[in-house]
Order: C-alpha cells, then structure tokens, then sequence
C-alpha cells in the first residue's frame, strides 16, 4: 500500500473505475469547490427519497456507483471535466475482486487471500463489508 499524496497533488478530481459504465464511490478525492464535486452534491441534496424499503440496486442508482458513473459520464458529454479529473483502474483501490468478497469474510487467512490481489499499483484495498445493506 502507498500513500495516496501523488494522486491529490497530480490530480484535482480522482474515483475508481468500477467496469460497466459505473464508477465506485469507494473513493472520491477533490479539490475543494471543484466543479464535479459541487454538481454531484447539489443532484444529492435535491434527491428525492421514495418511501418503504430501498433495495441495494436503487441506492447504487440513486446515489451509489452508478449515480455516479452517469453524472460523470453527462459532465464528460458536456465539457466539464478538467485534463486532471482522473479516474483510476481498479487495482488502484480495489484489488480485492467484489466476487470474492463473501470468500474473503468467510476466509480463515484473510491477509493471504488479501496479498493474491495486491499490486505494485494498489493504493488502498477495498473489504467490500457492505455495511450500508440491511442484513
């Protein structure tokens, strides 16, 4: 693992590419008052939350990965992304497979199954404890 200083001082907005179209919201880093930073907040805060139960798919849509990689991907299609809005490739952040991560929790050598995934490029590893989903 690696600090993350040559990310904030190369770029002045960064994410994780998450495949699909989407980008994880594992990790977002910005300049302050940068443009992406404040249209993604005011789209949040105008958000209207629907009543009963919201499944994992809707918050992902709403204001998750996919939210997310679609408001990126609008602001791309209308010029707004400055040369240092970097979104990074997955084993940045990520290395850990998100198909492996009921075998990593279920793991009795966690750091072993960690280490097969790791790369010289990984900044962070990502567990994938989906603490937001109701059990």
């Amino acid at each position: 693992m690696q600090p993350l200083d040559v990310l904030h001082h190369t770029s002045d907005f960064y994410a994780c590419y998450g495949g699909a179209g989407y980008i994880q919201n594992c990790i977002i880093g910005s300049a302050c008052d940068h443009p992406i930073l404040e249209h993604i907040i005011n789209d949040i805060s105008t958000l209207k939350i629907p009543s009963g139960p919201i499944g994992p798919d809707k918050v992902m849509a709403m204001t998750g990965p996919w939210f997310l990689g679609n408001t990126i991907i609008h602001l791309l299609k209308i010029d707004f992304i400055t040369p240092y809005t970097i979104i990074y490739p997955l084993r940045f952040f990520l290395p850990l497979p998100p198909s492996k991560r009921h075998h990593f929790w279920n793991s009795s050598d966690k750091k072993a199954l960690i280490e097969q995934y790791v790369t010289e490029d990984s900044f962070m590893v990502h567990y994938w404890a989906e603490s937001w989903v109701p059990k």
